[in-house]
């Protein structure tokens, strides 16, 4: 086992970077308006337009013309000064058409549920709408945020939305939401209409993915129409279970340090003799319906943390992006460090604005994301990867089965610089047969849970729990994975492997770990070096978290890439191998007893006057 040894920490502006084995790049993502560039090409037409008046006036002969000339030279300016106001008119158009941009098709479904086809019949038109704030209405939200759902109903009651099915408006920020089933054409249309409307400062337009079909196979109980899913209880696919309605909204104590958030499509059943005795509350309306997954879900992160007391559990529903995004602001606005999200769509493989949306947030506001990889098994690096997942700052789960074997029970994919998933746990559903990453990702959120809820200081540092956790974590302890996985003990299957809670316990009660703030303003620290003296021969873990940056531009997510970090270690002198995924550095080696090593972070390639948060962990 490894040995504090002592650290060096250096302030330098230039070093020379020879002893490093690669180099990465981060990515930067640019946005631009097709309409903003065909308007910037109609302003180039008015010095033509200019000088062609004056051609006009030298054929003329100058001032010296004849009536006739003269006449036509008017017709001519008249005519002409008509087209400029048709431009002028385009014009208008095509800037208000530029407010309009269409993002493509995202979505959620559940995780615990056999492959679907998914094609355009599969979505719902969708248009995310940002309102321009007066300076009043604009001072009012700043003194008190609780301001801001009335004040969009202010601006929104005089719209005319009649056309569009559906309407959600955000407590939380200056935007409210329409759902449209109709032809994707004619909604687009209805939104450019609307967009002439000088309180409206940006349209998002996206097609989300609908859940075709009932997600309980109970007899006779369906939530495609609203109804109460009532049940007296029996056996199913999904388990033992007691029955399903109706729960209280609030119980115990919610107001524990410790709290997690759960985003479903409907709630858990509370009302369950094994959850009965858990603190929760369920945001309003939906503790009215209640289904077996939700229900199971939390079972499963219960079984996982007993100890109850320790912590609080806040439920919120959702389908749609537009809806997670409101579940998300109302469990931060509600004090949640995690927050369990077991679903997703399998075939999204786009890092798009929603899934830049929970880099953002997760930053923002220090709460680490636990997301269900998808079900779909491939033995292969294909799509098969749940979108949110894809995620920089978030923990993407996969499956093993309950002896950890790996079975080839959920996918995984290479993109964006980054493997999904980032470790594996039990996939095994609650008081059943079946194995879903539904239930692996509970697991993982509540040993997150219990490292928080022991070292506080965890709360509020992301990149510090990204670095634990992998650290963490090994692929020693799943079986099944093929013998010529990366020597580094990164799998792409199954990411870091298995989180070992004691392992991480242990990380932090010997304070294996370091955070550090990189600057490449003069005199910042650019790279940080230590040893470690290794006392008991083995394996010896160790990796590096900095979070991936997204800012916000009105309704859209820019991603910035992430700290051009590197990892270096040798043991004995002699050059080890790393993994690079993406923003998170891993390495796993053997040594033997007595053995030193030696390892360094630095940043390589950055702009100057950059500042990068970076977290060290090693056992």
């Amino acid at each position: 086992m490894p040995e504090n040894g002592h650290f060096r920490a250096q302030k330098k502006t230039v070093f020379d970077p020879s002893f490093w084995l690669h180099e990465r790049n981060s990515s930067l993502s640019y946005v631009g308006s097709r309409g903003a560039e065909n308007l910037a090409l109609n302003i180039d037409m008015f010095p033509k337009i200019i000088y062609t008046m004056n051609i006009i006036k030298d054929m003329a002969g100058g001032g010296q013309m004849s009536r006739f000339a003269k006449t036509l030279f008017s017709l001519l300016l008249l005519f002409l000064l008509f087209l400029l106001v048709l431009f002028l008119h385009s014009a208008q158009d095509i800037i208000l058409e530029s407010k309009v941009t269409y993002a493509g098709q995202i979505g959620l479904h559940n995780n615990d549920q056999e492959t679907r086809t998914i094609d355009d019949s599969s979505f719902i038109n969708t248009a995310y709408i940002e309102l321009y704030y007066d300076d009043h209405d604009l001072w009012a939200v700043q003194q008190d945020t609780s301001y801001h759902e009335q004040v969009n109903h202010d601006y929104i009651s005089g719209f005319d939305l009649s056309y569009f099915d559906t309407i959600s408006v955000s407590a939380y920020s200056p935007h409210f939401i329409i759902v449209d089933g109709g032809d994707a054409e004619d909604f687009m249309e209805k939104v450019i209409a609307l967009s002439h409307n000088e309180a409206i400062a940006s349209i998002y337009v996206y097609e989300e993915y609908l859940l075709l079909t009932e997600r309980d196979p109970i007899q006779g109980c369906t939530h495609d129409d609203g109804a109460d899913c009532g049940g007296s209880g029996g056996s199913n696919y999904y388990g033992t279970f007691e029955g399903l309605g109706e729960v209280a909204q609030t119980n115990g104590n919610v107001m524990l340090d410790t709290r997690i958030g759960i985003v479903e499509r409907y709630a858990p059943y509370f009302a369950d003799s094994q959850l009965s005795d858990m603190n929760w509350k369920i945001q309003s309306p939906y503790y009215s319906l209640t289904d077996i997954h939700a229900t199971n879900v939390v079972k499963t992160l219960k079984n996982e943390y007993a100890e109850t007391s320790d912590y609080a559990v806040f439920v919120s529903c959702a389908l749609y992006p537009y809806e997670i995004m409101n579940s998300v602001n109302w469990l931060i606005n509600e004090g949640v460090s995690i927050i369990n999200i077991s679903m997703g769509i399998d075939t999204e493989t786009t890092y798009n604005s929603t899934a830049r949306y929970f880099d953002y947030v997760s930053v923002q506001n220090n709460v680490l994301f636990v997301m269900a990889n998808t079900n779909i098994p491939n033995t292969e690096n294909t799509l098969h990867v749940t979108f949110p997942g894809l995620s920089y700052n978030v923990l993407t789960v996969g499956a093993v089965n309950q002896n950890l074997l790996y079975e080839n029970k959920s996918g995984y994919k290479v993109a964006f610089q980054i493997s999904k998933p980032n470790l594996v746990d039990n996939c095994k559903r609650p008081y059943s047969d079946g194995c879903a990453t539904s239930y692996s990702t509970p697991r993982v959120t509540a040993k997150a849970a219990r490292l928080i809820n022991t070292y506080p200081e965890l709360k509020n540092n992301l990149v510090l729990l990204l670095s634990v956790i992998h650290t963490g974590s090994s692929i020693g302890y799943v079986g099944g994975v093929s013998p010529d996985y990366d020597a580094t003990g990164f799998e792409k299957k199954v990411g870091a492997g298995f989180l070992n809670s004691s392992n991480a316990h242990l990380i932090m009660d010997q304070n294996q770990h370091a955070v550090l703030q990189f600057s490449t303003y003069p005199d910042g620290m650019v790279f940080y070096e230590g040893l470690i003296n290794v006392v008991q021969g083995g394996y010896i873990y160790l990796s590096v978290a900095t979070p991936a940056i997204v800012s916000k531009s009105r309704l859209y997510y820019l991603f910035h890439g992430y700290a051009p970090i590197q990892l270096q270690v040798r043991v004995n002198g002699s050059p080890v191998g790393t993994y690079d995924n993406g923003n998170i550095l891993y390495a796993r080696f053997f040594a033997i007893s007595g053995s030193v090593v030696e390892y360094r972070v630095f940043i390589v390639g950055a702009a100057p006057n950059q500042e990068y948060d970076v977290a060290l962990s090693w056992r």
